[in-house]
């Protein structure tokens, strides 16, 4: 079978796997992220050193392991161009492989009205400036940052553009996350930093719903026709600090208008849900079957099938804590466990997380494992 015969075979799968369709076995999607990195024996600081060598180092845990998709591909952030401008809200550790992300602050608490008058005014005139040195250099320094920071993000985007061709042609496994979506509220608590913004759901609730109808046109997904695949992006912090309550205030409203822009044109979402989601089930009710893949961190992969699975398509069912500490018949046991229960229809097998960290799973259970799933379901 070539590479372009199993990107077709896979393709194929995944997609129905969303639909709620029968599948000739259950995918087995990879989550890794920086842990690739550790994986094919680099760093951060060998492997961005060129488009090709950073498709080669994410590339080789695919070719090594038989996973069917990943849902990333390489950095999906642009890393240097960040750095051009003098902060980046992601850095690498001192293992030089686990990326970590810092809070930054560009809204003090006496200035949420200003931002919310106008937030594109309030970002170009202030927030920029607040979250990177480089743009308050005097002219013409800051034109030169802010010329190099463009080119740096175009070359992110040439580089975005090339994934799905070399994954065809090399790989043999497609990517299923495409166009990156951001809660509003995510966006917000991010211009607040987490301890600020939170604090403001408590302290300035009616400040902080009207701050939040002026940011969803910041986040809101473009109204252009979408394919149904590869599948939006939508990571979600916030939500699992919320109790329902707030979850329906300050959450719900904004992300399910984003949810439906996306579904309207015809495409579908995929939702990491960070922490536990199972309090806000029904709300995921709310949207058409076969609209939305959900991406379970720590929610019982069995009760949500029981629970949303005749409308959403679930992905996860394999510990992370499991995969690193259990043995291999203690993983295996496991995912038999959550197939024989799930059935076969509208769920794919996932990391129960992004593996960041070279220690973040033991290889052997990992390999182990996805090849059980594909001899038990074929």
């Amino acid at each position: 079978m070539t590479y372009q015969e199993k990107y077709d075979r896979n393709l194929a799968t995944i997609k129905a796997a969303a639909n709620h369709e029968k599948v000739d076995y259950v995918p087995v999607v990879s989550m890794g992220q920086t842990w690739a990195i550790a994986y094919a024996g680099e760093t951060a600081d060998t492997t961005f050193t060129s488009m090709e060598k950073e498709f080669e180092v994410y590339a080789k845990h695919l070719l090594d392991i038989d996973f069917d998709a990943t849902s990333l591909f390489g950095m999906n952030r642009p890393l240097p161009m960040y750095d051009s401008l003098g902060y980046s809200a992601f850095f690498f550790s001192k293992d030089g492989i686990t990326i970590q992300h810092q809070d930054n602050k560009i809204i003090n608490e006496d200035e949420i009205e200003e931002y919310t008058q106008n937030p594109l005014k309030f970002i170009r005139n202030k927030g920029l400036y607040r979250r990177y040195p480089a743009l308050r250099q005097d002219f013409p320094a800051d034109i030169e940052a802010l010329g190099n920071a463009l080119q740096l993000m175009m070359a992110h985007g040439a580089k975005n553009q090339a994934i799905p061709g070399f994954l065809r042609d090399n790989v043999g496994v497609p990517c299923i996350c495409g166009d990156l979506m951001e809660p509003a509220l995510d966006r917000y608590i991010g211009y607040r930093n987490f301890q600020n913004g939170m604090s403001d759901l408590r302290r300035h609730p009616n400040e902080v719903l009207a701050a939040l109808e002026a940011t969803y046109p910041l986040v809101a997904p473009t109204p252009m026709p979408k394919e149904d695949f590869p599948w939006a992006f939508f990571p979600v912090v916030t939500a699992t600090y919320l109790s329902r309550k707030m979850f329906e205030k300050f959450f719900w409203p904004t992300a399910k208008r984003a949810l439906e822009g996306v579904i309207q044109t015809g495409g579908k979402v995929l939702i990491a849900m960070e922490g536990n989601w199972n309090r806000f089930y029904d709300h995921l009710k709310e949207l058409p079957k076969g609209s939305v893949i959900a991406v379970l961190e720590s929610d019982d992969m069995i009760q949500a099938k029981k629970d949303i699975g005749d409308v959403v398509a679930l992905a996860g069912g394999m510990p992370v804590q499991l995969l690193r500490e259990g043995t291999r018949q203690e993983n295996i046991d496991y995912v038999k466990h959550i197939i024989d229960e799930c059935g076969r229809e509208g769920i794919m097998m996932t990391q129960s997380q992004g593996l960041l960290s070279p220690g973040d799973v033991n290889v052997d259970n990992l390999r182990a494992t996805v090849d059980f799933i594909h001899e038990y379901t074929c």
